[in-house]
């Protein structure tokens, strides 16, 4: 299978990004290591930012190039066609990906750690104050207790009747099927 050009589609995956990440690396680290040595607005901060950004790029695009060739096998029956699907897709996704400006994903990137931060520590100070939290939050925060009580309630109560199931069924083997020999 090997010697036919097919593998597992976890190390093809593999290998995609391995070649993919090696050229990204040198293309990218080139193109932005001219511009951190010739620009002096452009910070070391931004080289590793932009080759990073690069890097994800790359990621999606092999991820959507090997979910394309994945799911384009289960219709076709030739590996051909299959890995053809995944390789117009993968190639698509990366051109497409390649005209978004790395500033507006850096931009996203940073409003969305921003949110996540703001969620950490409200989280966090709901943790160490939970009255407090409630009092300030109000009707909000009893509403997601509830939920979130009833929610743990209702995964507590579905593991508990599988355990007595699990439990009962068992007996009743041991009950109807006694060992045919007695040593």
């Amino acid at each position: 299978m090997i010697q036919l050009g097919i593998s597992a589609p976890a190390e093809m995956l593999k290998g995609a990004v391995r070649s993919n990440a090696y050229i990204t690396l040198i293309i990218s680290g080139g193109g932005n290591g001219i511009k951190w040595i010739f620009l002096e607005e452009y910070l070391w901060t931004n080289l590793l930012s932009d080759i990073s950004i690069d890097l994800l790029k790359v990621g999606l695009a092999v991820l959507a190039g090997a979910a394309a060739t994945y799911f384009s096998a289960k219709f076709f029956t030739s590996v051909i066609v299959a890995k053809a699907a995944g390789l117009f897709i993968g190639i698509s996704t990366g051109v497409g990906l390649a005209f978004l400006p790395n500033d507006d994903v850096s931009k996203g990137f940073s409003n969305m750690a921003q949110e996540m931060a703001l969620v950490y520590f409200t989280v966090y100070d709901a943790a160490l104050n939970p009255l407090g939290f409630v009092n300030e939050k109000g009707e909000q925060a009893k509403d997601l207790m509830i939920c979130t009580t009833t929610g743990a309630a209702g995964w507590a109560v579905i593991k508990i009747e599988a355990i007595i199931r699990d439990n009962v069924n068992r007996k009743l083997r041991q009950l109807l099927n006694p060992p045919s020999r007695l040593y």
